[in-house]
């Protein structure tokens, strides 16, 4: 994981093994974070590997960047979280936690209590084939009005949901067939920014759609609502140098190593002791 501070200087960061009371299921990796408006750091892990699919898991870091589950046992290929919390008075709980099961098509609510990282009470919200949308929910964002705007993987655009009268708004089109991410920036908040996906990436042995342009960011500007700044911030455009990447994937090398080592040496072990039962 990179941790650096962007407004002052984009090239001093200091990549870190964030630790736990225990290891991440076999053949998981983060797959997407954000940050609340406790200023908590929550991330989701994935899994690609058919031949052990473990379930997703959404975490929180504490102060002391010690990981905890909040939630477990969700799909292996995970989607993205939002928080309906900054319109909502201080005192008012729980929050809510929209979460996008992206296996199922469908967008799902939980309870949302930050100060003590609780998430419980899973609820469906928006089932997308219901309401004659094709694709799968990705990385979700939301507006200042508390409504979801999703990117559709396979579906070609972004959907606007109203999650108070569970039904669909806008639908705005990319012309990209993989639409994965979308969240708003610039100086108000008032731009939704689209990624997209190079369609081989998704599958290597299908080609693209004629004029299929994924793998590019959009800037989609006029839609009339706000994002929902957490912290009250600005956003701020950065880069992050090749420098600092190449030490970055360094030291997740040297922990994964790490971490292979102490998995071959357990399995010694374990080899070690089925033998000594044998010869018993």
């Amino acid at each position: 994981m990179i941790r650096w501070e962007s407004s002052t200087n984009v090239e001093n960061t200091h990549p870190y093994v964030i630790e736990s009371p225990t290891e991440l299921p076999p053949g998981s990796r983060v797959g997407y974070g954000s940050v609340d408006h406790l200023e908590k750091l929550w991330f989701v892990t994935t899994n690609y590997d058919e031949r052990r699919p473990t379930p997703g898991h959404v975490y929180y870091l504490d102060s002391k960047m010690i990981r905890h589950s909040s939630i477990a046992d969700l799909n292996p290929i995970t989607g993205g979280f939002v928080w309906d919390v900054s319109r909502i008075s201080g005192q008012t709980f729980p929050h809510t936690f929209y979460y996008a099961d992206t296996p199922i098509n469908q967008i799902v609510k939980y309870e949302f209590w930050p100060h003590v990282g609780v998430i419980r009470s899973r609820q469906g919200l928006f089932d997308l084939p219901e309401h004659g949308i094709y694709g799968s929910p990705g990385r979700i964002a939301i507006d200042s009005r508390g409504w979801i705007w999703a990117p559709l993987l396979g579906g070609g655009g972004v959907q606007e949901i109203n999650p108070f009268t569970r039904s669909s708004g806008r639908f705005i089109p990319i012309p990209a067939r993989q639409v994965g991410a979308c969240t708003f920036g610039g100086p108000e908040w008032e731009t939704l920014y689209v990624s997209t996906i190079r369609n081989d990436f998704i599958d290597p042995n299908r080609p693209a759609p004629p004029g299929d342009e994924g793998g590019r960011i959009y800037a989609i500007h006029g839609l009339e609502v706000e994002g929902m700044p957490l912290r009250g911030a600005p956003t701020r455009a950065y880069s992050v140098d090749k420098r600092v990447l190449d030490r970055v994937a360094a030291a997740i090398n040297k922990a994964a190593w790490k971490t292979t080592s102490h998995e071959r040496k357990q399995l010694r072990a374990k080899g070690n002791q089925g033998e000594g039962s044998s010869r018993a």
